[in-house]
């Protein structure tokens, strides 16, 4: 496989490289703008539907000297670039993550015009899913511009286009020289670093100088594990996409994308994941500087291949660019992918193989399996995006195992994003016009309608009670997911999504004041972690697994606590362990220990706590401390009674309460698991009811994850005696859900109003759903609910607290 425009670029030469910043004018559509370059013409107010083409000139001085050679580099433009200076046509370049070139020895003079011509992808000429467009434009816009510095480069007749020294010290180098001298120097392993200059000679004279990062960075797996330099890491990866709020552009500011990773590093991150696009190396810099791993994802996501060998072009040229960097520990090829060419992953693995020399490389980040792709694609490690709702993540995690397969390195590509309520304010993509927020090629275009939508719902005004509720969901979902994908002895590493919110999805980890605003203690590399007992009962003939929420708990009941570890490192670590039991049943449990802690995931103790005859909520604390390391968490425990009142009638059809016990068939109380005549008579006559739907069929219901996505909400002047106290977000683990009533419908269906007592607000469309909801209907009262009130602690209260409600009535 040849590639001929691989190396059609030119390394920058120590003191002979000049920026082309300013004195610019862009004429795109009926406007005429003087700009600097890097620009996006999006962020200067030009309509972000116009494709182009965008008209650049840039008058210059430059002292040309005989003998010498002269060189005009673009380090980034989007998409379709064409130039020519002084008349002279120098060519064109298609591409928006590589850098490329143009000698100008024979068309530069002392006083220039230069003269470009740009066109975006995302029109009709070169639509996103037809060109390496990325993950940008489905969650922001397209944008377009000379995105990077523009160089004039002065070299002498040596050059070198593209230098790349390998992991044996084996120099790589493409140009045109006789002759290579490289500085001798004894490299150190990264994140130590060092940079040597490398001389290109022509003719014995020098004519290019280039410095090169020179560090030791050998990532590889090692059977299950990932290994860095020879010591065993867990990747602790966050989600970037290329978004930032100060641009329709990618990220690109070096000092900003700084002080993200210092926030993130400070919460336990190691890693981030330039999720299909190729940042500008100043960004790789600092990863490589502040020792922050990268996982590099090549902008392969829904496209459509007409021309492999134009996409394995483009694909080459940018891993040449950002190869160098010691920091890129992981590449994937590309995101989710499915009906691909037959060959075409295979052919990518090999070249990106061979230009890198990476051990660690798949071909589909999510895996052929979750999104039907070719099995036999070629991967390094497993790689998975399991977005799973919180209750059904236990079974998911575990089917995804490796099981009796290839032992090989198993990574969360991407996972736990957690949504949050968030003020649009007057951002752009808060706009209704077309020409300051098109919706372009995305799928969620809810934020220009978010506050109406809050209007029409009648949740003005509760925006605080939003955002308070729905980050301290937010906070134990990050928490309860993480903790439980470090307990799985096969973990190599997971990235979250995602570092901060975009205009499709408040999911980010920073808030928009660059605030962490999740837990970071369970991300830390050394994670302390809570497992409980386990149980079973006995269904239709035979065993069938409960899986036990540790954070719930029947008062008078046992809890087997157990306390592990997860070292996320490469070092066995001593010290002492406190786990302390606030409001066990004589006041306070506690256990010292001295414990090592092993890389990868160890049992450290465990105790039996007796809980106490009433209901509260009790604490477990666990901590940790050595020498130089002290690390800490906790986690709450509602304990609720278990008895229940048995004076109501009980129609169960559906065997979906069969636990509970009952004496009054002819009460005026029912509770019943099925909407039919029997129920709608009972309410008619005068009487009682509490409607419990586990299925699609009975009042009108939504199928909605319960978890992600939304938050919960209860409504203000909601009585005190069926309000749910959400403080302890885990007792929603023994209720979790799939389905949600749809309002207007039942009220229809009932022909009466319905009064929420529990909603379900969507984080992205705001619409509104009820999980449990009040109503008179004919005569009688009625409570219905799609909450799974099994025979679970929390479960068992909420019927207490329904049943008790409707007896009064």
């Amino acid at each position: 496989m040849r590639f001929n425009n691989v190396y059609n670029s030119v390394w920058p030469n120590e003191g002979r490289s000049r920026r082309l910043t300013n004195g610019w004018t862009l004429a795109i559509g009926d406007q005429n703008l003087q700009v600097s370059v890097p620009f996006v013409w999006e962020d200067l107010g030009v309509d972000k539907r116009i494709e182009g083409p965008a008209k650049l000139d840039l008058t210059f001085d430059a002292r040309p000297m005989p003998g010498r050679r002269y060189w005009l580099k673009f380090d980034g433009a989007n998409y379709y670039l064409s130039t020519c200076l002084n008349g002279v046509e120098l060519g064109s370049h298609e591409g928006i993550w590589d850098d490329f070139a143009f000698e100008i020895t024979d068309a530069i003079k002392e006083h220039n015009v230069l003269e470009v011509e740009v066109i975006k992808n995302g029109g009709p000429t070169y639509p996103v899913p037809d060109v390496l467009s990325g993950f940008l434009p489905y969650v922001s816009t397209t944008f377009g511009g000379l995105w990077r510095d523009v160089w004039l480069i002065e070299t002498g007749q040596a050059v070198i286009k593209d230098l790349f020294i390998r992991k044996n010290r084996k120099v790589e180098a493409q140009g045109d020289f006789d002759e290579l001298i490289v500085e001798t120097s004894e490299p150190t392993e990264w994140p130590n670093m060092r940079s040597i200059e490398v001389k290109a000679l022509k003719n014995g004279e020098v004519g290019h100088i280039a410095t090169y990062p020179l560090a030791v960075s050998d990532a590889k797996p090692k059977g299950a594990r990932l290994s860095l330099n020879g010591k065993e890491f867990i990747f602790r990866g966050i989600l970037h996409w290329g978004w930032t709020a100060k641009s329709a552009g990618p990220e690109r500011d070096p000092k900003a994308f700084e002080n993200k990773l210092l926030a993130i590093k400070a919460s336990g991150y190691n890693g981030v994941k330039f999720c299909l696009w190729a940042p500008p190396n100043e960004l790789f810099d600092v990863c490589d500087r502040l020792g922050m791993l990268v996982w590099m994802e090549l902008p392969l996501w829904q496209i459509r291949i007409a021309d492999e060998e134009r996409v394995l072009q483009e694909c080459a040229r940018i891993v040449r660019r950002l190869r160098r960097h010691p920091s890129i520990v992981l590449w994937t090829l590309g995101c989710e992918m499915r009906d691909m060419p037959k060959g075409f992953l295979k052919r990518l693995y090999r070249l990106v193989r061979q230009m890198t020399g990476s051990r660690l490389i798949a071909s589909n980040s999510g895996g052929a399996e979750a999104y039907h792709g070719r099995l036999d694609e070629p991967a390094d490690f497993y790689d998975y995006h399991l977005y799973g709702d919180l209750h059904h993540q236990p079974q998911l995690f575990s089917s995804f195992g490796i099981g009796l397969r290839k032992p090989k390195p198993w990574l969360q590509g991407e996972f736990n994003d957690c949504e949050v309520y968030r003020s649009i304010g007057d951002a752009w993509w808060s706009s209704k016009d077309e020409a300051v927020n098109p919706v372009g090629i995305r799928w969620l275009h809810n934020a220009p309608y978010q506050n109406e939508r809050i209007e029409a719902v009648g949740l003005s005004g509760l925006e605080e009670q939003m955002r308070q509720s729905s980050e301290r969901q937010s906070r134990f979902m990050y928490q309860t997911a993480i903790q439980r994908i470090r307990s799985l002895p096969q973990l190599a590493g997971y990235v979250t999504t995602s570092i901060e919110d975009t205009p499709i999805a408040a999911n980010g980890f920073l808030d928009d004041e660059g605030r962490p605003r999740l837990a970071s203690a369970c991300n830390q590399e050394l994670a302390l972690l809570l497992d409980t007992e386990r149980a079973r009962e006995w269904i239709a003939g035979g065993d069938r697994p409960i899986e036990v929420n540790p954070h719930t708990a029947f008062a008078s009941s046992q809890r087997l606590i157990a306390i592990g570890a997860s070292n996320g490192g490469a070092d066995l670590l001593r010290g002492e362990l406190t786990v302390e039991v606030i409001g066990a049943e004589d006041g306070n449990a506690r256990k010292v220990k001295k414990v090592s802690i092993k890389p990868g995931v160890s049992h450290l103790t465990e105790m039996v706590v007796a809980w106490p005859n009433k209901e509260g909520v009790a604490q477990v604390l666990a901590s940790f401390q050595s020498n130089d390391l002290s690390v800490s968490d906790q986690w709450l425990v509602s304990i609720f009674e278990r008895d229940l009142p048995s004076d109501f009638a009980l129609y169960d059809p559906e065997s979906a309460l069969g636990f509970l016990a009952h004496n009054a068939e002819n009460s005026r109380t029912l509770v019943a698991t099925r909407w039919d005549e029997r129920i709608v008579r009972h309410l008619k006559e005068g009487g009682s009811a509490l409607y419990v739907q586990s299925g699609a069929t009975g009042l009108p219901a939504d199928h909605l994850p319960f978890w992600r996505e939304c938050f919960r909400l209860t409504p203000e002047g909601v009585s005190e005696s069926v309000a749910i106290d959400d403080s302890n977000q885990g007792a929603y683990l023994d209720v979790s859900t799939d389905r949600a009533f749809i309002p207007d419908r039942c009220a229809q269906k009932l022909e009466t109003k319905l009064s929420p007592i529990l909603m379900r607000v969507d984080a992205r469309t705001y619409a509104l759903h009820y999980y449990v909801f009040e109503a008179n209907v004919g005569k009688g009262c009625l409570i219905a609910t799609t909450l799974a009130l099994g025979n679970t602690p929390f479960g068992r209260s909420l019927l207490r607290k329904f049943v008790a409600r409707i007896a009064l009535r």
